[in-house]
């Protein structure tokens, strides 16, 4: 097991778009927070009252993906954690790890070593294992870069107005939220071992995590409500990429215990859907 989780992190850092997405990491956070500047800048000129026009329909629709900025940064100190939180909040962090996930996840059909090796699993538990650990470990750097790049970037924009409020707030929030992006993550990993495709995966992460699934959730709440079931039940609580836009620094402990459940649920699902499926498919 041990050797294996080793040849997934070699073939994890030996390539090449695992760091073509660290790259794309740092610069969409840099990015990012470069419109996060602009949208400061706008709201000194013209208030946010005019501001907040602007943004009611992004609002109403919640699809795509959108960095709101809060009217008190325009002169007031910025905290470190809010600014973060709202970048990883957006859903730029999740798309770029979906994609990841789904292109490392089929990569190894291209090799041999599979085929070479799954005789020495019979289960093939560790085969999953393996592969998940090492998309764990992906998801960590990538949060932690992202992170750390945000803030650099915002005191680079800001100076001495860019503070450290709460750490240890912080360091809940980056911690529910690994847990929501590995549990969408292994949701993108059982659909590409399902299908055998990366596109699948892909299109299916990203279509989630740019709101897409929002439509969806509602017409099945519609549906439970015309059926007299579920008594005002939210099927969208229940999904990893909306409490990722829930999951606040400051969100209410109810919000956080229900993103932690659902984070643990989503990824202990897909990672036991995943090795049953690895278990009944013939390797080719």
């Amino acid at each position: 097991m041990y050797n294996l989780i080793r040849m997934n992190v070699y073939r994890l850092t030996h390539s090449l778009s695992t760091w073509v997405l660290l790259f794309f990491t740092m610069f969409m956070a840099v990015f990012s927070m470069v419109m996060t500047n602009v949208d400061i800048e706008t709201m000194r000129r013209e208030g946010p009252e005019q501001a907040a026009v602007g943004d009611a329909s992004t609002e109403e629709i919640q699809l795509g993906i959108t960095v709101s900025s809060d009217p008190s940064w325009v002169d007031g100190t910025i905290f470190m954690e809010d600014v973060a939180a709202v970048q990883i909040q957006s859903g730029i962090l999740a798309l770029l790890c979906v994609i990841f996930t789904a292109i490392f996840i089929t990569a190894e059909q291209k090799f041999g070593y599979v085929k070479n090796i799954a005789g020495q699993f019979p289960g093939r538990i560790q085969l999953a294992a393996g592969k998940f650990f090492a998309m764990a470990l992906q998801l960590l750097v990538m949060l932690l870069l992202f992170t750390l790049v945000t803030l650099l970037a915002g005191t680079l924009l800001w100076g001495d107005r860019f503070q450290l409020g709460d750490p240890l707030l912080f360091a809940r929030f980056l911690g529910i939220q690994f847990l929501l992006h590995l549990g969408i993550c292994s949701l993108v990993m059982l659909i590409s071992t399902f299908t055998g495709s990366s596109a699948a995966g892909m299109t299916i992460g990203i279509l989630l995590t740019c709101g897409l699934g929002s439509p969806v959730y509602s017409l099945i709440n519609r549906g439970l409500e015309a059926l007299h079931i579920g008594n005002g039940f939210d099927i969208s609580r229940c999904m990893a990429e909306i409490n990722i836009h829930l999951a606040g620094v400051h969100a209410a402990s109810d919000v956080l215990i229900q993103a932690v459940c659902v984070g643990i649920a989503f990824t202990a699902v897909s990672l036991f859907l995943t090795t049953w499926i690895i278990r009944k498919r013939d390797i080719r």
